[in-house]
């Protein structure tokens, strides 16, 4: 982390700038991409594209499939979203005071945020991944039920439309599949952050004492 203090830096602007958590979510769209995540991504996007397109299995199994998915992703990541809460408590906690004052006061070379921002930003994210992940499949399970809202919608489509619910149930099975996949890549993430996190705190505090 270099030494050089942000002369510009104004706590009452920086540090409370962002209002709700779509604005903390676009903040956190400067932090550099993972390549490796990215193409993990890619390739199961393209992997679950190529299924909905040349899968011999009728609509209604695809159906029921996005529904079994999206039941194992409710308990998935509602689950995993108590193990994040842990570690972002610890990060925080362990960190101290003076350390996060100095890395808020610093600008992080790669995205013009501090690197107090950055950091959690980082961590932050993955909560709003896991969030939205739950919030869909969620949604899945109350519109998309047997008998359920949106099949009484489409059961009114004319024949010449009948791709149009294939195309609904292709799409739910390729975003729950790829997002699923998704949510390990950045737990892996998460875990390594709140790593180096803890790790900067102990370099933090041993230098002070070498200092001293």
């Amino acid at each position: 982390m270099p030494s050089e203090f942000d002369p510009k830096f104004d706590p009452k602007k920086d540090l409370l700038k962002e209002k709700n958590l779509w604005q903390i979510y676009m903040g956190c769209r400067k932090l550099p991409r993972n390549k490796f995540n990215t193409i993990g991504i890619i390739l199961t996007f393209l992997l679950l594209l190529a299924y909905t397109i040349f899968s011999p299995n009728p609509v209604n199994i695809l159906a029921t499939q996005v529904r079994d998915w999206a039941d194992i992703g409710i308990n998935f990541a509602s689950s995993i979203l108590g193990f994040l809460l842990a570690g972002f408590t610890i990060s925080a906690t362990v960190t101290k005071p003076n350390l996060l004052v100095a890395m808020s006061r610093i600008k992080h070379e790669s995205c013009g945020l501090s690197y107090l921002k950055y950091n959690y930003f980082s961590l932050i994210e993955v909560f709003i991944y896991y969030l939205v992940f739950v919030a869909v499949c969620l949604a899945v399970k109350i519109f998309g039920a047997p008998n359920g809202l949106l099949s009484n919608i489409l059961v009114y489509l004319p024949d010449q439309l009948a791709w149009v619910k294939h195309l609904i149930v292709a799409l739910g099975l390729i975003f729950i599949g790829t997002g699923f996949f998704y949510l390990i890549l950045i737990l892996k993430s998460f875990i390594f952050n709140v790593y180096h996190f803890v790790m900067t705190g102990v370099r933090w505090e041993m230098e002070n004492i070498d200092n001293e």
